[in-house]
C-alpha cells in the first residue's frame, strides 16, 4: 500500500494506524499556556534530529514546538535547546549516551529515556489514553502521526509492534512525556 500511495501516487487508505486520537489545531501555543511542559529529543544525522515541546493541559497533550532537521550536530541541537528549555529536563534517545553527555557539557539538562523490553508499547499505550493536539507549525509530527501504523505479518494480521518508518517525531513525543508517564505509573 505504501508503494501504491507514495511511489505511484495512487489513492489508498491506510489501515492499522496507531494513533487515531489526535487532531491538528490552528492555534499556536507557548510554554506558558500549559500546566506542565516536557521536551523530547530523537537523535539523528542522516535521519532527522527531532526536538519536540509538549504541553499538558487538562490531561491532554499539545505538541506546540517542533525542530526537525537533518545533518545537525550536537552543537546545533544545543544552540536550539538552550534558549527553549531554560534548564528544564530534556528526555533524549538513550541509544547514544555520548550525545547525551555532550549536551550535558553544553549546559542542557539532558536525561536518557528509560528504554526497556516494552517501553515503546508502554509509551504508545499511555499516549493513546489521551487526546493529542498538534499545532499547524509542527508539520512533520502531523505527517508522521498520520502514517504511523502497526506491523502486519505475512497473512495481514496486525502485530503489537509499530513499523519503524515515520517515527522520528513520534519517538521524540514518547521521550518527552516519559517523565509524566513514569510518574503516573503508566495510568491516565
Amino acid at each position: 500500500l505504501y508503494h501504491q500511495i507514495y511511489a505511484r501516487g495512487e489513492w489508498g487508505q491506510l489501515t492499522g494506524l496507531i494513533y487515531t486520537n489526535w487532531e491538528p489545531i490552528a492555534q499556536e501555543y507557548k510554554p506558558e499556556d500549559f500546566n506542565a511542559v516536557y521536551w523530547g529529543v530523537d537523535f539523528g544525522f542522516n535521519d532527522p534530529s527531532v526536538i519536540l515541546g509538549v504541553g499538558m493541559r487538562d490531561g491532554d497533550c499539545y505538541v506546540f514546538y517542533e525542530y526537525y532537521e537533518r545533518n545537525r550536530t550536537n552543537a546545533d541541537l544545543g544552540d536550539v535547546l538552550k534558549p527553549l528549555v531554560r534548564g528544564a529536563p530534556v528526555t533524549c534517545d538513550s541509544q547514544d549516551a555520548a550525545r547525551i553527555s555532550d549536551l550535558q557539557m553544553r549546559g542542557i539538562n539532558a536525561v536518557p529515556a528509560a528504554k526497556g523490553a516494552d517501553s515503546v508499547r508502554a509509551g504508545i499505550d499511555w499516549l493513546k489514553q489521551r487526546k493529542i493536539y498538534i499545532c499547524e507549525s509542527c508539520i512533520n509530527t502531523r505527517k508522521e502521526i498520520s502514517l504511523y501504523k502497526w506491523r502486519e505479518d505475512r497473512h495481514g494480521n496486525t502485530l503489537d509492534e509499530p513499523i519503524g518508518l515515520h517515527d522520528h517525531a513520534l519517538d521524540a513525543l514518547r521521550y518527552a512525556v516519559e517523565p509524566l508517564r513514569l510518574q503516573t505509573g503508566g495510568m491516565k
